[in-house]
């Protein structure tokens, strides 16, 4: 007759040497690693969501703030905004939506672009201005100016 645990240490040669067999079978169809192997492949998952998670969220970030730019300059300059307006009413005429909702989503796509393309500012041209630091200029001139 075997001795009490004696089935937990099958796979072993010792009780004091351990040599984890990641859930494959070792003698008589007993399994030592199933635990193990669920915790390495619950770790590898943790490590691919944050992997995901960490630049899907600084990319959110970022176009919120490109966006808060844009909104800032376009409520601060009349000369910016009614440029702005009518190119955007240009490319709604042009756009090639076929229903409202298609629309809306190709202008919020823009909107995002635009914000996005003046927030980076021009690389070719080193003293263009971006809408970063064009709107923070624009807020303190208009905190400055306050009568």
């Amino acid at each position: 007759m075997a001795a009490p645990g004696a089935g937990a240490r099958a796979c072993n040669a010792s009780r004091y040497e351990r040599r984890p067999s990641f859930g494959l079978p070792c003698e008589a169809g007993s399994y030592v690693g199933g635990k193990m192997l669920v915790q390495i492949l619950g770790w590898i998952l943790f490590g691919a969501a944050i992997l995901w998670f960490v630049p899907s969220y600084w990319s959110s970030h970022k176009k919120r703030l490109h966006q808060n730019y844009f909104i800032a300059y376009l409520l601060l300059s009349d000369e910016i905004r009614s440029v702005q307006k009518q190119a955007f009413e240009d490319w709604v005429r042009a756009s090639p939506a076929t229903d409202a909702d298609a629309l809306a989503l190709q202008a919020y796509r823009a909107i995002e672009n635009v914000a996005d393309r003046l927030a980076r500012g021009n690389p070719r041209d080193p003293w263009s201005t971006s809408s970063l630091t064009g709107s923070k200029a624009l807020l303190w001139q208009c905190k400055r100016d306050q009568p």
